[in-house]
C-alpha cells in the first residue's frame, strides 16, 4: 500500500517565489521521508534522500527547485546539530556514524581515536567537529559507546542531544535543585535531573 503523509507536501512550481527559492527547515516525516518545510507559508517540499549529506535534519537551509519538480538544498543557512546518538559502520579503517533520526542517510565521517570495543552497528554519542557541506560530509570524534540495552540513557542522550540541552551547570543551581527535591518530598529519576535544571535556568534569567 503506497505511503500517504497527512502533511502537505508538494513539489517546486516554477513562479512560487522562483527568484527567492525555498527557506526553511529540514523535516522527517513517516516512513523515512524527508522534506523542507518552507518557514514564511509553512508548506512542505519534499527532498530526495541524497541531500542528507549536505545537512542535517533540523538545520536551516536555502533550497532550489531541482530537474526532477524537487527542491536541492542550496546551503545551510543555520546549523542546529552538535552532538548525535548513532550506528557505527566500519567499512576497513573508515569508520561512519550515521544519526538514529535519519538512518544510512547522513554519514558523518569519524576521526581522531575510536574505542577498542566499537564494532559495527555499536550506538554511540558522536561531537559533530564539521558540518556537511556541498563537497564533504560531516565529521565528527566519538564521545562514548552506549549502552543499546539502556533505553532509558539512550533516550536522555538522544534528547540532550537534539535539544542542545546543557549537562554542566553551576553549583548555584544544583543545590537549588537538591532543596527543591527535598521540598516535594518525592523521589526522582536522576534521569529527569537535566530537565529540572533548565526549567530552574529558565526562571532565573
Amino acid at each position: 500500500m503506497p505511503f500517504k503523509s497527512k502533511f502537505k507536501t508538494r513539489r517546486y512550481k516554477k513562479g512560487i517565489n522562483s527568484s527567492k527559492g525555498v527557506v526553511g527547515y529540514i523535516e522527517k516525516s513517516k516512513g523515512n521521508r524527508f522534506r523542507v518545510k518552507e518557514i514564511n507559508s509553512g508548506v512542505n517540499f519534499e527532498i530526495s534522500r541524497k541531500e542528507l549529506k549536505k545537512a542535517f535534519v533540523g538545520d536551516k537551509v536555502s533550497c532550489l527547485p531541482s530537474s526532477k519538480g524537487w527542491v536541492h538544498i542550496d546551503k545551510v543557512l543555520e546549523s542546529k546539530t552538535k552532538y548525535f546518538v548513532g550506528t557505527i559502520s566500519k567499512h576497513g579503517k573508515k569508520v561512519r556514524a550515521f544519526p538514529v533520526e535519519t538512518g544510512r542517510f547522513c554519514p558523518v565521517l569519524i576521526k581522531g581515536l575510536t574505542p577498542k570495543k566499537l564494532s559495527n552497528h555499536s550506538l554511540v554519542k558522536v561531537k559533530v567537529t564539521r558540518q556537511p557541506t556541498q563537497n564533504e560530509s560531516a565529521r565528527g570524534i566519538i564521545e562514548n559507546i552506549l549502552d543499546s540495552t539502556d533505553e532509558v540513557v539512550v533516550a536522555n542522550e538522544i534528547a540532550i542531544s537534539k535539544f542542545n540541552l546543557l549537562t554542566d551547570w553551576p553549583k548555584g543551581i544544583i543545590q537549588e535543585t537538591k532543596k527543591l527535591t527535598r521540598k516535594i518530598r518525592t523521589v526522582l529519576d536522576v534521569h529527569y535531573l537535566v530537565l529540572l535544571l533548565h526549567i530552574i535556568h529558565v526562571e532565573k534569567h
